[in-house]
């Protein structure tokens, strides 16, 4: 299937083909933060298309890093999702998402953090990173 975005990166195209990965709200249990009810769970399908090569900085509670964004990875749709008998309706049926490969200087010292989410409550640890997601509006589809 081939999708029609735009995101801050620009208009593109994007080839998507099976689903391959779910996100959902994840708190990290550091500094009292509350969960947020209003996140949509995202369906993320494998995507291709062309290059951003764009720099761009990050920054976030874990350090600064000016990383070179490059291909798309994932589109990510929002989902209603059924757990335990639990339906998580959809929060914000416009919200989209690109996942691009990213590359930059990796940190050399681990983090850890507790997080939760419907799941697991477990211990992460960051070492790396692998993939920028941004909001990205869906204009289209059609099939292949």
């Amino acid at each position: 299937m081939q999708v029609f975005t735009e995101d801050q990166f620009g208009e593109r195209t994007l080839t998507v083909i099976g689903a391959r990965v779910l996100l959902v709200p994840t708190q990290k249990l550091v500094g009292g933060l509350g969960f947020p009810d209003e996140l949509n769970h995202s369906w993320c399908y494998e995507a291709t298309g062309p290059r951003v090569r764009q720099r761009v900085t990050l920054k976030d509670q874990f350090g600064e890093n000016r990383v070179r964004v490059e291909r798309p990875r994932f589109f990510c749709n929002p989902v209603e999702k059924t757990h335990g008998g639990v339906t998580t309706p959809i929060e914000e049926p416009e919200v989209h998402l690109t996942c691009y490969e990213i590359f930059g200087p990796q940190k050399t010292q681990a983090t850890q953090f507790g997080v939760s989410n419907q799941f697991e409550q477990d211990t992460f640890t960051v070492t790396s990173f692998q993939l920028l997601c941004v909001p990205s509006e869906k204009k289209g589809f059609e099939p292949l």
